[in-house]
């Protein structure tokens, strides 16, 4: 066999390899990409819940907020009415 036609030899055996390093490269590559995007999820997640924690703490403050006026409110009209009763 001459060396030419190893070299030609080598370079046709050689290409499955290729192919495969080629396929294993894209998927690498795939794998890494869908990774980043699974981070990059995460964070968006993350920062979602940080948005609904602090709007739910928000909504429990002006609740708390509401139920002391109206209980400030149902005070003063008892008080109000106590004094009228006692007025007639």
């Amino acid at each position: 066999m001459h060396e030419d036609d190893r070299m030609i030899e080598d370079s046709v055996t050689m290409e499955p390899d290729a192919e495969v390093n080629n396929e294993e490269d894209e998927k690498d590559k795939r794998i890494r990409e869908l990774s980043l995007e699974l981070h990059r999820s995460k964070q968006r997640e993350d920062e979602y819940k940080e948005r609904l924690d602090k709007l739910l703490k928000d909504i429990a403050r002006h609740t708390n907020n509401i139920t002391k006026s109206v209980q400030d409110v149902v005070n003063n009209v008892k008080e109000i009415e106590s004094k009228g009763g006692k007025d007639h």
